[in-house]
Order: structure tokens, then C-alpha cells, then sequence
């Protein structure tokens, strides 16, 4: 055997020994166990089967003993008795993240000399596999490494994987960002995925001309309001303008009447000032009409401004560099302003 399996088989009944020297090591997740079926005692049992299998160099045996007492009780000392024994195959992906795992929750009031042996195998694992340290755009997102998924983002650990190229993905809501990365021996590769928003199905069928805008919005609406508020308005001015004649009448007849020696006292019904009192009331009704007309138009023409100046979405979705109009609607003031997206 060569030297660095005889190094390695000495770790690995070191390792064996020590965490099973009184049955099972007090710090470990599972308590000593005694004869029965309960969990912790088929877990005590294959792992005391994975240490004589250790000592006596028979290590495809040992590691699935290891296993059979990770699936039972996933304990970091068992984790690391595993990751040993996968290095002593050759298996040097799955050995690097068992030992890996075994650092991590290695207890801090644990002996010093078994954190060292542990480093020291880890150590051995990482010249052998290569890591990824996988970062997505947004959380919750599936991550996965050569389509075998290996947790959701944040992920918050390296990703080990043998020398060579990857597929990395992430997948979130249907949106999938992809990258190909290459790892070598010993070394670690960052990888960002950034999703974006999914790209619409189909072919898209452009719209007729003048029929839709630039959007894909149907420019009807507006125009149908743009005319009802400049027809509103034009009734308004018309209006506005019959009520000047109206008053102007109404004086002219009050003068006319002064001329003929009658003051006019606003209750007469006949004569130039019954023409005065029923041209005043005219001009009174066609000035409220000229209201009404303005407020229509004037809402209207507002609506189709806003109509055709909104966009679709609260989203900015102009090109960088490309002037947009937005609608400015508030308490005080109204209008529209252009926002350039950098």
C-alpha cells in the first residue's frame, strides 16, 4: 500500500478510535447506546461495525457501515468517520463535503487533537476536488450543479465537485439562469446566476399601423375621450360666450328703459324691464351650462392625457438612454415629465 493510503488508514482508525473509545463520544448527537431497536442503537451498531471494517483495511465495507449510521443519526463524528473512509477510495467529492460537514459542527468544547486530525483530512479532500461558491440574484431560487439540485439560495457553504467544467442553474418561478464553469484541482470558481424576467411565449404579431401605440396599447379610448373633452370645452366656450351676449342684452335694456324714464327694479315681468330680468336669467343659466361644459371637457381631455401617457406598467421597461413620459397627477398640479433611465 502506498504511503499515503498507510497515512490515511492510520487517520482513519486514529479518528475511529478516539470517538468510539467510550462506546460512542460524549459529544456526539446520540447517546451511548445498549441492546434494543431504537434508532440510536442501530446507529452505535453499524458505526462500531464501520471501525472493525476501518482496522482491518476492508473499507468499501466501512463506508457502508458509516452510511447506515449517518442515515440513522447524521452526527458530525460519524460524518467525519464517513469522509475518511470515502478518501481512503478515492471518493474525494463525497469525502470533502462529509468532512466539511464535520468541521462545521464540530462541538467547541471538543478535544483539539481531534479538530487538528479532522483539518488535516480536510485538507488532504480539498487538493483533490475543486468548489463552487454558488450566489443567486434572488433567494429562495433551486440551485443545482450538473442538474442534480444541491439546495436553494442562499446556499451558505461551498459546492464540491470534481476538476473539470460544470453546469450550474438556478431555477425560480420558471425563470432559469445558466453558467458554465470551469474548476480545477485545489481551486474554487465563483459563480453568480441572475435571473431575469421570463421572456414572452409565441411570435409576436406586430400591431396595424396607427391602431396601437408603441406599447401595445389601443389608442381609441384616448381619442375617443381627447374628442368628448374638446367637444365638452368647445360647448363650454360656446355657452360662456351666449351668457356675455345675454348680460349685454339685459344692460341694453335696462339703459333703454332709464332713456324712457323707468327704473327698473328686477320684478318686472313685461316691458324693457321684464326684457332686462328674463335676459339676466338667460345668462345666468347659459353661464351654469358653461360650467358644466368646461368641467366634462376638461375631465375628459384629462383622462385621455393620462390614457395615453400611463404606462402599462409600474416597471421601467425603457432601453437605457431612451426618454419616457409619465403623467404627474397631484392635489396642486398636473401635466406630464420625461424620466431617462440610465
Amino acid at each position: 500500500m502506498k504511503l499515503f493510503g498507510i497515512r490515511v488508514v492510520s487517520t482513519a482508525l486514529v479518528l475511529v478510535a478516539a470517538v468510539a473509545s467510550t462506546g460512542i463520544d460524549s459529544n456526539s448527537a446520540y447517546a451511548q447506546g445498549a441492546a434494543g431497536a431504537s434508532p440510536d442503537d442501530a446507529a452505535q451498531s453499524a458505526f462500531l461495525r464501520g471501525k472493525e471494517h476501518g482496522k482491518a483495511g476492508r473499507w468499501l465495507e466501512a463506508v457502508a457501515a458509516f452510511e447506515e449510521a449517518y442515515r440513522l443519526r447524521p452526527a458530525w463524528d460519524i460524518a467525519g468517520n464517513l469522509g475518511i473512509a470515502e478518501l481512503e477510495l478515492g471518493r474525494f467529492v463525497p469525502a470533502a463535503r462529509h468532512l466539511e460537514e464535520a468541521r462545521r459542527n464540530f462541538p467547541g468544547g471538543g478535544e483539539p487533537a481531534k479538530r487538528a486530525l479532522m483539518d488535516d483530512t480536510y485538507k488532504e479532500a480539498l487538493a483533490k476536488v475543486g468548489r463552487l461558491a454558488i450566489k443567486a440574484s434572488v433567494g429562495r431560487a433551486s440551485i443545482s450543479v450538473d442538474d442534480e439540485v444541491v439546495g436553494e439560495a442562499p446556499l451558505g457553504r461551498p459546492i464540491f465537485v470534481s476538476p473539470g467544467t460544470h453546469r450550474v442553474a438556478a431555477v425560480l418561478d420558471g425563470v432559469t439562469a445558466t453558467k458554465s464553469v470551469d474548476v480545477a484541482a485545489g481551486g474554487e470558481a465563483e459563480v453568480l446566476l441572475v435571473l431575469e424576467a421570463a421572456p414572452s411565449s409565441g411570435p409576436v404579431t406586430p400591431p396595424p399601423p396607427g391602431d396601437e401605440d408603441e406599447e401595445g396599447r389601443p389608442l381609441w379610448p384616448g381619442l375617443v375621450l381627447g374628442g368628448i373633452g374638446l367637444a365638452g370645452v368647445g360647448v363650454g366656450v360656446g355657452l360662456l360666450v351666449a351668457s356675455s351676449g345675454a348680460t349685454s342684452d339685459a344692460s341694453d335694456f335696462e339703459s333703454q328703459a332709464r332713456d324712457a324714464g323707468t327704473t327698473c327694479r328686477g320684478n318686472e315681468t313685461s316691458g324693457l324691464c321684464g326684457d332686462a330680468a328674463a335676459s339676466l336669467s338667460d345668462s345666468d343659466g347659459l353661464a351654469t351650462g358653461s360650467v358644466i361644459g368646461f368641467v366634462i371637457g376638461g375631465a375628459a381631455v384629462l383622462g385621455a392625457v393620462t390614457y395615453l401617457l400611463w404606462p402599462e406598467s409600474t416597471e421601467v421597461t425603457s432601453s437605457p438612454g431612451q426618454a419616457r413620459f409619465v403623467p404627474l397627477v397631484g392635489p396642486e398640479r398636473w401635466g406630464a415629465g420625461a424620466t431617462v433611465p440610465f
